[in-house]
Order: structure tokens, then sequence, then C-alpha cells
């Protein structure tokens, strides 16, 4: 919703090309010195603000002039184009309850037959070529409306020379302000003040905002969009978050107060088609009951490495960790605990918890783990679990993920054992290799075992998953006829969302003592694998 509406812009063309490299702002105050000899005129002229609610200096949209505040001109001096900052007001400069205001100018020999443009705040002025300091926008935003007001909110006017003065127009706002108030989309928790990075990307402009910690909400400036696709990253310096959206237009001379629900994900993005891409939850999927199965609660693993395990040949002593001992749309347990084994979903088995030992019970469509009701009010909406190879030969999204995609290092995966467990490292696309040494013979190899590269938990979190990278952890399978959970530490399964027949679907499987892996084969629904959520990059 908006919180200020002020009137549309209409900017002469010569104002909207391209931007070039950024002016630094401290140096944007600062005014020119005039050449020994040359000629320089002063002038003055009064300004006015759009509407009287054209930028944003408080969160009723109202803007003021205030003292200290210059801002440039940009006119011909007989010989070039160049750029004049004004003195900075003082308190007899400032009019009409502070929507006007008179700004004097140190001009070298003006041509008065050649047009000017007003860039208010100079701070938004570039020396030469487009006149428009846009990568300010880019790089230097921090969050704080004030910084925004006086800094970015740029107000532009182009007007001829009235006779001998300067042209005294009322200014026109070019700006869209967004104020960003955001949520944890898991459990609604306010996570504006922990926030220390900011990404709004619009598929052609990129905004990043470095911001102290502190009171929301976060303002960023953009260009108006229309009908864009906005992605929106965020970070604390521990987690990160994301949210897009779709076909949303942002009006210039217009803010927007949103209270945006953001999920946490692996910051990577990694390619599953030529035109797809998507990040990673957090950790694998996980369900606990305490209440010996009547209800669940649903979440990711708070670290990538981590696993439930469960009974492996009989040894164990029965737990309610991966031991399911009901079928059906309400399956029990032997004692509460957590699972993170699934049948494959459909509506009879409940989201593949159930023990049924028969494929025939697990027939019907797929039901997605995220995208279920249960699960979506714990770990948030826009879940999504990959496909695989499709009948008929088509490339699924775990095979192009592994064996076709392009990426800046030319790094897709990599076996190794993190924190003592056993898994896949997955690299996204733009991975540099100078983070952290690896063995060249063992990238893209499957043929490698897990113990080969052994990685500490401050290697992962340092060097890895601050990168982006994602660690699928080993945790075999659990199997329905006795409870068991084979190759804890040696196989692992990952379900897709495609079936292959009534009583199969594709899975992703791989192997540490060989070779062996395998995403474009049918397996049996009854088997307990686990699952590794993704949402799309818009």
């Amino acid at each position: 919703m908006k919180f200020f509406s002020i009137a549309a812009l209409a900017l002469v063309g010569a104002v909207m090309t391209s931007c070039s490299s950024s002016d630094d702002l401290t140096e944007n105050a600062q005014q020119p010195q005039p050449a020994s000899g040359s000629k320089v005129e002063t002038f003055t002229t009064t300004v006015s603000l759009d509407g009287g609610e054209t930028r944003a200096l408080d969160g009723s949209g109202h803007k003021t002039f205030a003292v200290g505040e210059t801002m440039a001109l940009i006119y011909n001096n007989g010989t070039s184009t160049v750029k004049a900052v004004s003195h900075a007001l003082e308190t007899g400069d400032i009019t009409n309850s502070g929507k006007s205001a008179t700004f004097t100018f140190d001009l070298e020999t003006p041509n008065k037959e050649i047009g000017v443009i007003y860039i208010y705040p100079a701070a938004m002025a570039t020396e030469t070529g487009s006149h428009i300091n846009y990568d300010a926008l880019y790089t230097q935003q921090d969050g704080t409306l004030t910084k925004l007001a006086s800094n970015f909110d740029l107000c532009l006017k182009a007007g001829n020379w009235n006779g001998g003065n300067l042209p005294s127009p009322t200014l026109e706002n070019h700006l869209a302000i967004l104020a960003l108030t955001l949520k944890n989309d898991a459990d609604g928790s306010n996570i504006t003040n922990s926030i220390t990075g900011l990404t709004v990307s619009d598929g052609i402009h990129t905004y990043n905002v470095t911001r102290e910690t502190g009171d929301g909400p976060i303002y960023v400036a953009i260009l108006e969009t229309s009908s864009a696709t906005i992605e929106v990253t965020a970070t604390d310096g521990t987690k990160t978050y994301a949210k897009a959206l779709s076909g949303r237009t942002y009006e210039h001379n217009n803010g927007y107060n949103f209270s945006w629900r953001m999920a946490e994900v692996i910051k990577g993005k990694f390619s599953v088609s030529s035109t797809k891409q998507v990040y990673f939850s957090k950790g694998n999927l996980q369900a606990t009951t305490t209440d010996l199965g009547a209800h669940w609660t649903w979440a990711f693993a708070e670290h990538q490495w981590d696993k439930i395990g469960g009974r492996s040949g009989g040894s164990e002593t029965q737990t309610g960790n991966n031991y399911v001992t009901g079928t059906g749309a309400q399956p029990t347990m032997s004692a509460n605990g957590t699972v993170d084994l699934f049948g494959w979903s459909t509506s009879a088995t409940y989201l593949g918890i159930s023990n049924n030992n028969s494929n025939d019970n697990y027939s019907g469509a797929f039901v997605d783990w995220g995208s279920h009701a249960d699960v979506t009010k714990t770990i948030g909406t826009g879940w999504r679990t990959m496909s695989n190879t499709q009948t008929g030969g088509a490339t699924g999204e775990w095979e192009y993920l592994l064996t076709k995609r392009s990426t800046a290092s030319g790094m897709r995966f990599y076996k190794a054992q993190v924190n003592g467990v056993n898994g896949l490292i997955l690299f996204p696309d733009d991975w540099n290799d100078s983070y952290h040494p690896l063995t060249a013979g063992n990238i893209n190899n499957n043929a490698i075992s897990f113990e080969s590269t052994k990685l500490t938990a401050s290697d992962w979190n340092n060097d890895f998953e601050s990168h982006g990278a994602v660690f699928l952890p080993v945790a075999g399978q659990r199997r329905t006829d006795n409870h068991y959970v084979d190759y804890p530490a040696g196989r692992g399964y990952y379900w897709s969302s495609t079936p292959n027949d009534a009583g199969t679907a594709y899975r992703f499987y791989f192997s540490g003592s060989s070779a062996e892996w395998s995403y474009s084969v049918g397996s049996s629904r009854r088997f307990g694998y686990s699952v590794r959520l993704v949402r799309d990059v818009k």
C-alpha cells in the first residue's frame, strides 16, 4: 500500500540517458573553484517541491527543504556542458513553510541560449555524461530515511533561461520509495532490526543497501518499474532470507509501505534448467511429534549436515526417531520424536510419514511437502520439491543441476565429510574456487569417497555456506518392513516430485563407496528418503 502519492514526472529526454560513474557524495557538496581570470557570475533561483509531498522525509511522505542542502545545475559555459553546485541553504533561503527555497550559484560564462537542468539533491549529479548519479542508488544507500531524503531522493527539472535569469521551476520527483518491514516467513517474527544487508533487484537494476542494525522500516529508493519481477534478499550477517514478487509496478513520485515475509535460504543460486534458478532450504525437512503421531510439526534442520538416523541392523534400541509404526493418514510412533526420511508423498500416506509396506498404498498424485498446509504453516510458503528425469528422456532438475549447468568456476559438486557427516557439496552458479582449496581431481567426480576431504564445522560455515554452497547429508533409507535405516553413512537418497509409474517415483541417489549414482531410476515409493526443498529465484 502507498504511504504517499504525488503527481507523475514528465522529464526531458536528455535527462533520461544511462548512468555514468558516480561522484563521491562528500565531494559533490564542495563548491567549484573558478579558474584564474575566468568570468564568474552569481545567479539565484527559487524552486518549489512538487505538490508539497514530493520527497520522503517522514513516514507520511512530507519533505521540506533543509538548511545545509545543495542543488546541482547542469549548464553550458560556452564551450561544454558542466556542473555547478549551489551554496548550501541557510535559514533565510527557505520559504513557504519549507516547500520553496532560493539557491545561489556561481556560474562561469554561462551560455543563456542553452537550457539548464536542475538536479536535487546535488549528491545525485555527476560531473559529465548523463548528469545523474544512478550509481549512488545502487551502492550507497543505508536504509535510513534521513540519508535517503538528503542524498538519493532524486528531483529533476529542465528549463530555459528566463531572459538573463535562471528559471524558477517546480521540481519533479524521479523515484519510488519502498519502506520495508521484514518478517521471518516460518514464524512471523520481525527481523527488520537485525538486517545488515539488503538487495532489491528488478532484473535490470540492483540496489544494495548496507545498514547498521536498528529500528525499521528499511527505506530504499528505486527507479520506477512496470510489471517487473522483484527479487529481494536480506542478511543479518549469519542468515540469508529471500523473497520474489511478480508483476510489480512501482511508480515514481510514489512511496510504498510493505510488510514482507522472507524465507530463510542458503544464499547461493543454482540453475536447474536453462531458464530457472533456485535457492535451497537451510537443511533437510523434518517432522516432529509430541503425541505419538496424532499431530506433527514441520521444520528445516538447523544445520545442513543434520540428520536423524535410526535403527540399523536391529542393534539399536527402538526410538521414535524414524521408527514409524502406523499406516495411512495418521501414522503413529513407538515414541515421540522426529523423522526426516519420508515415503513418496501422496494423500494416502500423510506426506510420506506412513509406514505402509506396499507400493499400492502410495498410488495417486504427488502431494508436495512445500505446498501442503500442515507444512507451510511452520516453514512458510513458496517451497517445492525438484523434478527429476522425465519419461521419454526430458532433462529433469536434479539431472541438470548435477551434470548440465554451467558455473563460473566449472565446479558443480564435490564429495566430502562435513563436521563428521558424509555427503555431497553443491556449488552455486557463481562459486569462486578461491573460497577454499579443494583437490582438483575430486571436483565433479562421483568416483571419490566422502572421507577423501574432511571439513570442520568452521570450514563449512566460513568458507562454504557463507558463499552459498549446499550440503546434502547422507542419511540412508528407511525401510517399512522392519523399521531399519539402511546405509545411514554410505548412501544418500533424495526424493523428486516426478512419478515413474503407480508404484515407483524418481529419486536422486549417490554413494561414497563407488561411482554409482542415479537421477533417472524409479524407486519404490514405500522407502523413506530425505527431502530437500527449494524455492524459485524469480
